[in-house]
């Protein structure tokens, strides 16, 4: 498949200007409306989260209809911007094919009433989460994707209709695919608000340490610098539905082995930190942390962690507020793979992973069907008006390509230098040759566009101040 090229216009709809004002990224998940326990884990970050999730009970239609009103109810008075996970079939059985023909709208319809009467219209709903794992009821394989996306289209379509519903639909697979292409599960654009994966710090077999745990969580196929690529393509927000420390022997981060079996870095506080950094400069809109079972956070259970949760995400931290700090390390680079993890909430089963891995780069280029990484730098974090030329912007794509790349700034409406690379460097720089900027801070990014059979990408986000002479 071809992949779309990416665009100015794409990265302005990204969110590049530094001047949008919009909550912190940080949500909740701490089981069953638990809305004392997410009040609690804000008191102790000082700073209470701006979303929490829940998940409707799947067991039968029943329970999933009348659980929307009980958990809507539960939680409307909480002051939080809520999304809720709703199975897309029960446990008791039923069949993608017969929601693709519209056999369950009367279910979701009534959901949707529920949520909607008891104040919470305006609700993120994360439908069929993780259908790429075949631990879910709704699990859609390659031949699955037609009916996945009818019935995925009949259920908002049937949602929306209800009186008062201003419902966002959140799309979520799983980090990873063993399913095939994740973009022929992509119901479009119109009946989409965020993109999202669900992620954890886990492996199988082998966990390889922290810095390259992250990596391999970037690089793999499907990982998440495909998800910000492809939401860049779509032009939608990107979310993380589910993201959390691993399950299964784990080490402070430590690289650990277990034949045949699922490992994590355990109580791992850079997992934590390294999540926070890739949040803010990647401008996730919403990133639900899962606070169970193996990702449990206090100062008893995974106090390390619980720590880091705290100084990233609290007043000062590094993702405390929409844009975060302007520290932020850019977002990293290649390798590979994980595989499953086991959170189960309270009452819908919930997993993570499965196993490919990115072909290495050639000297001719990326390897067909391979995604860029972008990495932007400057020399220096500030100029004065009339001395815009001494700030020096250096530029590397990996894979190598051969093209010029734009960088941009002003929410992308600003072309302030040009850096051509190609695949013998993979690499350059450019000066400053724009003076169109008033004084005042900004975010300059750059992006790759795609090629004939790679995809582009964007880059981290540089802040740049702009000040009068002294």
């Amino acid at each position: 498949m071809l992949v779309p090229a990416l665009g100015v216009a794409g990265f302005a709809a990204f969110g590049v200007s530094s001047g949008a004002s919009s909550p912190p990224p940080l949500g909740i998940y701490i089981g069953y409306e638990n809305t004392s326990g997410v009040s609690s884990l804000g008191d102790a970050i000082g700073q209470q989260p701006s979303y929490a999730m829940d998940y409707l009970d799947g067991s039968s239609w029943s329970s999933m209809e009348s659980g929307a009103a009980n958990e809507a109810a539960a939680w409307s008075s909480s002051g939080r911007s809520m999304t809720f996970s709703i199975p897309m079939l029960p446990n008791s059985g039923a069949t993608l094919a017969d929601g693709a023909a519209g056999d369950y709208n009367a279910y979701f319809q009534t959901i949707a009433q529920g949520l909607v009467a008891n104040n919470e219209a305006g609700s993120i709903l994360r439908i069929g989460w993780e259908f790429n794992g075949d631990w879910t009821p709704w699990y859609a394989d390659a031949s699955d994707a037609s009916a996945f996306v009818s019935f995925w289209q009949q259920i908002v379509t049937t949602m929306r209709d209800v009186a008062g519903a201003d419902f966002k639909f959140e799309w979520c697979p799983d980090i990873g695919s063993s399913v095939g292409n994740l973009a022929n599960f992509y119901p479009g654009n119109a009946y989409v608000d965020y993109v999202a994966e669900d992620v954890y710090d886990q492996a199988w077999g082998a966990y390889p340490g922290a810095a390259t745990e992250f990596s391999d969580l970037e690089t793999q196929s499907y990982g998440l610098n495909w998800l910000t690529s492809f939401a860049a393509q779509q032009g939608e927000p990107v979310a993380l539905g589910e993201w959390g420390l691993g399950a299964g022997p784990g080490n402070a981060g430590q690289s650990t082995t277990a034949a045949n079996e699922q490992v994590s870095g355990g109580d791992d506080p850079t997992f934590i930190n390294d999540m926070a950094q890739w949040l803010v400069a990647n401008h996730v809109a919403e990133a639900t942390y899962f606070d169970d079972e193996s990702s449990t956070l206090s100062s008893s259970e995974n106090p390390n962690s619980y720590n880091a949760l705290i100084k990233d995400f609290g007043p000062g931290g590094v993702a405390s507020t929409s844009t975060g700090s302007s520290s932020a390390a850019p977002a990293p680079a290649p390798t590979t793979t994980p595989a499953p993890h086991t959170t189960t909430p309270t009452t819908v089963p919930t997993t993570t992973t499965t196993t490919t891995t990115t072909p290495p780069p050639s000297s001719s280029g990326p390897p067909p069907g391979s995604m860029t990484t972008t990495t932007l730098a400057s020399n220096e974090s500030s100029v004065t008006v009339g001395d815009e030329s001494s700030m020096v912007f250096t530029l590397t794509v990996s894979p190598a390509v051969d093209q010029t790349v734009g960088i941009y700034g002003d929410g992308g409406l600003l072309d302030l230098c040009q850096v051509t690379v190609s695949t013998a460097n993979g690499t350059g720089t450019c000066a400053f040759s724009n003076d169109e900027l008033g004084p005042g801070l900004y975010l300059v990014g750059a992006v790759t566009v795609s090629g004939p059979d790679y995809m582009g990408s964007f880059s981290n986000f540089v802040p740049v101040s702009i000040e009068m002479p002294s």
